[in-house]
């Protein structure tokens, strides 16, 4: 009791907390699960703890599993920590399942190792994108292939056979070439 009228009777209770028709202070989390908070003089929640949500009834449900706080059944807003929130906000996943990635999130993937981009909030392979290609860029544009392929102009990876007058490749160029012709 936070208030009092007399020794039997309160007014206001501490947090966590609530008012019965009594005027008694009762155990909030006791009457209603996940509550944290009952509405003043009734049985209904008023505000939930953690990793539920109040639903029309006033009563809480629990949210989605590993999810920290959410709106409905459905849809999370924010992850336990080491997980994080599928972009649709229907799933919470942990950060495990990252692999290859440099630096995690509460929204996934954000920067990957070398070989590899964030793809819908995973690293893939650069190759996932373009054949035979060793590094790329942030958005998955190729920047090196792979032991025998070179890189054209349209950052895909080539094999040296298929540019005319290529005989061999090295660091991703042609570095020898048919008689009268030189690399470029």
């Amino acid at each position: 009791c936070s208030t009092c009228l007399n020794s039997t009777h309160c007014l206001s209770c501490s947090n966590g907390f609530s008012l019965n028709d009594h005027y008694k202070c009762i155990d909030s989390r006791s009457t209603v699960e996940g509550c944290q908070q009952l509405v003043q003089g009734s049985t209904k929640c008023a505000v939930c703890q953690n990793t539920y949500y109040r639903n029309n009834e006033g009563s809480c449900n629990k949210c989605i599993s590993n999810c920290n706080s959410c709106t409905n059944g459905n849809l999370c807003i924010q992850c336990n920590q080491t997980y994080f929130l599928k972009s649709d906000s229907t799933t919470c996943i942990s950060y495990d399942k990252l692999t290859n990635c440099k630096e995690k999130t509460h929204s996934g993937c954000i920067e990957c190792e070398k070989g590899y981009f964030v793809n819908n909030q995973y690293c893939v392979t650069c190759e996932s994108k373009t054949e035979h290609c060793l590094t790329c860029n942030k958005q998955g544009v190729c920047e090196e292939c792979s032991n025998e392929y070179i890189l054209n102009e349209k950052k895909q990876c080539a094999h040296f056979n298929q540019i005319s007058n290529c005989q061999k490749a090295g660091n991703g160029k042609c570095v020898s070439c048919a008689f009268w012709y030189a690399p470029s």
